[in-house]
């Protein structure tokens, strides 16, 4: 079982209320406020996205391609910020 919550408390607390900012690119059906939609992962409260971790029908197929995409993601935010990790810190 995968348990995201509480860990990464400021993370949380900002997904708290659901923005609509995709930026994951990773859409996903849940259901919310009574019915189903398409949401990113990254615009998911915590709640969902552990609910919709713990399905039994997700692959390890499923979780390479998830990683190789969020991978892509990160590469694309840091090339557009200019962003690199000071080796000293």
């Amino acid at each position: 079982m995968v348990n995201l919550i509480g860990k990464g408390e400021k993370m949380i607390e900002a997904r708290k209320n659901p923005q609509e900012r995709n930026l994951s690119r990773i859409y996903v059906r849940i259901k919310r406020d009574g019915k189903y939609q398409s949401v990113d992962l990254a615009d998911m409260t915590p709640e969902e996205l552990e609910e919709f971790l713990n399905k039994e029908d997700l692959t390890i197929g499923y979780f390479r391609r998830l990683t190789k995409n969020l991978i892509e993601v990160v590469q694309e935010i840091a090339d557009k910020f200019d962003i690199e990790v000071d080796e000293e810190e």
